[in-house]
């Protein structure tokens, strides 16, 4: 599944998502709420990550998120997806 095909990386491996960064995302997709938002947001982990995230320039595109992601799916849809999920993480400082 593509969640966390934005996630960054911690030796050559995707992170997780992370349990607060999917029920956000999931709240957001239910009310497919904001489209558009403002500024960026940057911090490091604990672990040494960079989490940079640029929130002015990115339109969630929530028509090609679906409901699920099982099968066959394209790339525009994982993305949207995979977007949203670490826009939410890096709001929250997910401790990648």
């Amino acid at each position: 599944a593509p969640y966390n095909n934005a996630c960054p990386l911690y030796q050559q491996e995707r992170c997780l998502t992370g349990c607060v960064a999917t029920a956000m995302a999931m709240i957001l997709k239910y009310h497919e709420y904001p489209v558009k938002v403002k500024g960026t947001h940057s911090y490091k982990t604990s672990s040494g990550i960079e989490c940079s995230f640029d929130y002015g320039n990115t339109t969630f595109d929530w028509d090609n998120m679906l409901p699920q992601y099982e099968g066959i799916y394209t790339t525009t849809q994982a993305n949207a997806v995979a977007q949203l999920m670490s826009a939410c993480g890096i709001a929250v400082d997910m401790e990648y």
